[in-house]
């Protein structure tokens, strides 16, 4: 058993515990990977798609969702991560979700 805050488990709960999720993806029709800094140039195809300016900040937040969501289910394709969330969200937020379905595929991993 090995003890971290406070709480006792055994070795092989905290090493998938503190595993990375590294963000990557693949665009649809050119095969370039975005990952990293890479991100950045996403966002402004977001925003160009959407017709916004592109800030110093993510649209929409979208990397504290989507993202966050992508890296997690580095298993798993783009749609079947986002679509279920399709239904609930604002329209706002499905115009994103349909942009990194249309676009992306997901390349993200798992590491330490």
């Amino acid at each position: 058993m090995i003890k971290r805050a406070g709480v006792s488990a055994p070795a092989y709960f905290w090493k998938g515990l503190f595993m990375a999720a590294y963000l990557s993806l693949v665009h649809k029709t050119s095969g370039e990977t975005f990952n990293g800094r890479g991100l950045i140039k996403v966002d402004e195809m977001l925003c160009d798609a959407l017709g916004v300016a592109p800030t110093d900040k993510w649209h929409n937040s979208w990397m504290s969702w989507i993202g966050f969501q992508l890296a997690y289910h580095a298993d798993k394709s783009v749609a079947d991560v986002l679509v279920p969330s399709r239904a609930d969200a604002r329209d706002n937020e499905r115009k994103v979700i349909d942009f990194f379905v249309a676009n992306f595929e997901n390349s993200s991993y798992h590491g330490r």
